[in-house]
């Protein structure tokens, strides 16, 4: 892959195969860390993955029991 080619615009499989690639980052204590909650169901995965424009929380179609 070329690495120098930014993430946006290439297919959801060439970004999963960099994500693989690449090192875990080090902790960072100037890192921003950012915690979504609410209840199942209230559409936090959907919210992220239109933020980040691409999959990268997995959405299921079930309901909470």
């Amino acid at each position: 892959f070329d690495l120098s080619k930014p993430l946006i615009g290439r297919t959801n499989a060439e970004q999963t195969a960099i994500s693989l690639l690449s090192p875990d980052m080090p902790a960072d204590a100037e890192l921003l860390k950012v915690a979504i909650i609410g209840t199942p169901n209230a559409g936090k995965s959907t919210f992220v993955n239109r933020l980040m424009g691409w999959r990268v929380s997995l959405i299921v179609p079930s309901k909470y029991k």
